[in-house]
């Protein structure tokens, strides 16, 4: 039995955890910014996303595809990865144009929007590397290292989490598309950007 087949067959939750998390937390509520993740990830190719150990953010699930990534994590481990996919919209998947080192993020929330679409609230956890690709198709699964994260200091960093926490504050605040308990999450997770800044 190859690792891939040991993955999928135990749900999803393999061995390698660096930390809790496997039962989380309700899924209402924000995790820990440093709680572990699982070696082996479903791996969800993105454009134009840049995320944070932390922080909360929605994913629209706009095609197949992306549901796919999204469900199939959410039934099993709750954790998938983030890679910045330099291939063109629609393309057939190729490990050769994805960034190697992205962010684990935890699945919080399916939603169904006003509109009819449906969006996903992640959290993300902590950069990871990935250290081989398991299966690329039909999706993904990539085994991954945790990346070594340098604090930032200085007056500068101090003033980029001044402008990230009143960004998020604002987006938050101002935003209808989530429930009133969402809303509570995000604002906690938001708490976390000032805790990092004291």
């Amino acid at each position: 039995m190859t690792e891939t087949d040991r993955f999928e067959a135990d749900g999803g939750k393999p061995n390698g955890l660096e930390g809790p998390g496997m039962g989380g937390p309700s899924p209402t509520l924000p995790v820990p910014a440093e709680e572990g993740v699982p070696a082996t990830l479903f791996a969800l190719p993105v454009r134009g996303l840049v995320v944070f150990p932390g922080l909360m953010f929605p994913i629209i699930l706009e095609s197949d595809f992306v549901q796919d990534v999204v469900e199939k994590a959410r039934s099993q481990s709750q954790f998938l990865g983030l890679f910045l996919s330099r291939a063109r919209e629609g393309a057939p998947l190729d490990p050769k144009k994805v960034e190697r080192v992205g962010m684990a993020a935890r699945i919080l929330k399916v939603l169904n929007l006003p509109d009819g679409n449906r969006s996903v609230m992640l959290q993300g956890v902590r950069r990871v590397r990935i250290k081989r690709y398991l299966k690329v198709r039909p999706v993904p699964i990539v085994r991954v290292d945790p990346v070594k994260e340098i604090p930032p200091g200085g007056k500068r960093a101090e003033a980029q989490i001044r402008n990230l926490r009143s960004l998020a504050r604002q987006i938050v605040e101002k935003s209808g598309a989530f429930p009133e308990d969402f809303q509570a999450a995000a604002l906690a997770a938001v708490g976390n950007i000032e805790n990092a800044g004291s």
